[in-house]
């Protein structure tokens, strides 16, 4: 077992540090995914019989990519050949106007038959648009749509590229197909060099912003009829109490959450300290105000019972980079009035890309009455 382990290390090893330029290209080239594969099954090879297969016409031979060096003193004698199989390995790149899937190949033995890399269907598929990427072929058309077999010293590592057309940068999941030596039949990758397809929102609604109908004096909490009234709040249809949508702008995260009214009037309060969390790294990120209403004081919408109004708070900015948040209202100081609750608000697991897709919930809607 240990020594199963040594040999994994070291064959990591040199896939890791081979070169994985291919096609010569002297432009930089990102790794995409890359994975170590185990097979046991070539359907015929030539154990140390090179003279068989130099009189072997029936074989289509070809010349690797490439052949690199790696040392046999890793591999042992010969018997580890038949207790771990054959080792494969692959690395998708992004290359200048490509894409291109180096597959590596340790030589079990001098001579290797009935090898296939591809051919009609090889595919690159978006998991997520449904795109379908044909492949270019390789760098030789004898090793493609074919069986074909290789010749180099055992315990050596050949390489093949097989060509796609450029991915999109923003590209997250892709699955490989036509590739059937290095198991991909379907296979699921997650492109590690993906680019955010996150973008700031452009243009931010124009909220009704409440309009102070009754200023009061002598504010106490504990006094109903001290409230300020406020009328002309931002209406919306119907939805689930405390639905949000968010915008994010590099300067301001927009936050709109829904609330129900019961009564014709109905009183409310956002305490200052109100926060949104990354639920990932912890930052907080604190409010700035409350479109037209005041924070930290008990204060009346009035309207009519059955309405959805929607309070719009304003955030300091969110990074793009997160995707999950909670909300997190903190609890009020205690009040006595009917109906009193103080008591903290934490809304957790919210998805980002969700509360950006909530914004249509949001559109202003004229009340209707029908007497």
């Amino acid at each position: 077992m240990k020594y199963h382990l040594l040999l994994l290390s070291c064959l990591l090893a040199a896939f890791t540090n081979a070169p994985l330029q291919g096609h010569a290209s002297e432009h930089e080239s990102k790794i995409m995914a890359r994975e170590t594969c185990f097979f046991t099954g070539l359907s015929a090879i030539y154990d140390d019989m090179k003279e068989a297969a130099a009189t072997d016409t029936s074989v289509c031979w070809v010349k690797p990519y490439k052949v690199i060096d790696y040392p046999k003193s890793i591999f042992g004698d010969m018997p580890w050949r038949k207790r771990i199989g054959i080792q494969r390995a692959w690395t998708l790149m992004r290359e200048e106007h490509q894409t291109v899937l180096h597959c590596y190949f340790v030589m079990p033995y001098d001579a290797v038959k009935d090898v296939w890399l591809g051919g009609d269907e090889t595919y690159i598929v978006d998991s997520k648009t449904g795109v379908h990427y044909k492949s270019r072929g390789t760098t030789d058309a004898k090793m493609w749509n074919r069986l074909f077999g290789i010749k180099a010293p055992a315990g050596t590592v050949v390489e093949f590229l097989v060509y796609f057309p450029p991915l999109p940068p923003t590209t997250k999941d892709i699955q490989v197909y036509g590739v059937h030596k290095w198991n991909m039949r379907g296979k699921h990758i997650k492109i590690l060099d993906a680019e955010s397809d996150v973008s700031y929102d452009t243009t931010i609604p124009s909220f009704h912003k409440p309009q102070l109908a009754e200023a009061k004096s002598n504010y106490n909490k504990d006094d109903m009829d001290t409230y300020d009234i406020y009328v002309d709040a931002h209406l919306i249809r119907p939805v689930k109490e405390r639905t949000i949508a968010l915008w994010r702008t590099p300067d301001v995260t927009y936050l709109a959450m829904a609330f129900e009214i019961n009564w014709t009037q109905e009183y409310f309060s956002v305490p200052s300290g109100t926060t949104l969390v990354d639920q990932h790294t912890g930052t907080v990120y604190r409010l700035r105000q409350l479109q037209g209403l005041p924070l930290d004081k008990l204060f009346f919408i009035r309207g009519v019972v059955g309405d959805y109004v929607a309070f719009i708070m304003e955030f300091e900015p969110l990074p793009l980079t997160v995707n999950t948040i909670i909300y997190n209202e903190p609890a009020s100081e205690p009040f006595d009035v009917w109906g009193a609750n103080w008591e903290a608000v934490i809304i957790k697991d919210l998805n980002v890309s969700q509360l950006v897709a909530n914004q249509p919930l949001f559109e202003y809607l004229e009340r209707t009455i029908v007497e």
